[in-house]
């Protein structure tokens, strides 16, 4: 999270910079815009205005074929669900929650603690 940077997950509509730097190495964390994701993103924003649910947008993306977040990265069912857009407003998920899509960075949203003593 140095200098506003990804340092973990990167959110749908984004993908990281991984420009090449003059030692060799390539740029870390930068996140660029990407154009495909973007125009989902304004869609379902777009939808959610004129009324529309969060499930009959993810019934429509699904009808329509637009590979869901997690389908990319094979990680996920390849599916919208209403929860992908609509998420949990109290813990800023789901893009219609997430405050990067009106640009603003929260940091440590979420905790996770692991007890390693629990059996």
């Amino acid at each position: 999270m140095h200098q506003g940077k990804s340092a973990g997950g990167i959110s749908y509509g984004y993908r990281l910079d991984r420009q090449p730097l003059p030692d060799g190495t390539h740029m870390t964390g930068d996140r660029v815009i990407d154009p495909e994701q973007a125009a989902v993103i304004r869609r379902i924003f777009a939808e959610y205005d004129k009324g529309k649910s969060a499930r009959t947008i993810a019934m429509g993306l699904n009808h329509d074929g637009i590979p869901a977040p997690r389908a990319r990265s094979g990680t996920g069912p390849g599916t919208w669900s209403f929860s992908t857009i609509s998420g949990n407003w109290k813990r800023g998920t789901g893009i219609l929650n997430n405050e990067l899509y009106i640009g603003k960075l929260v940091w440590n949203r979420q905790r996770f603690v692991k007890n390693v003593d629990c059996h």
